[in-house]
């Protein structure tokens, strides 16, 4: 899986992070989209195949589970035990090497679920 290092859509949507989410301030994000993201990857976890992209309620609007993602792409918080576990649960093992270490970011996790996410999505679309 390749790692994404900028928010974009290859079908040419738009991201609804910018829109709709709160801003990251100097690379940290507030509680509530540290929360959003946790969701985000519960959903993804249970995401079938051939089913479209999960979407979660964030502040009273439903959201692709990859908005989530995008918006902390550049989140520079180092990520929680709990989401990090939740992480190494739903990427193969070769796709979780980055987050070893011990001093994963959000952004490092985002990148990746956003892949996972592309990839999914594309298979979706056959």
């Amino acid at each position: 899986m390749e790692k994404i290092d900028v928010c974009c859509f290859p079908h040419g949507g738009r991201c609804e992070a910018s829109q709709f989410l709160p801003p990251l301030h100097d690379g940290h994000a507030p509680i509530g989209l540290h929360l959003a993201f946790q969701d985000a990857l519960e959903f993804c976890d249970e995401w079938v195949a051939d089913a479209d992209e999960p979407r979660i309620q964030v502040d009273g609007r439903h959201l692709m589970i990859s908005s989530i993602f995008c918006r902390m792409i550049d989140c520079t918080d180092l990520l929680p035990r709990r989401t990090l576990d939740a992480l190494f649960a739903i990427l193969r093992p070769a796709d979780s090497v980055p987050l070893e270490g011990g001093r994963s970011t959000f952004a490092d996790g985002a990148r990746l679920m956003l892949a996972l996410c592309y990839e999914r999505g594309a298979v979706a679309a056959i």
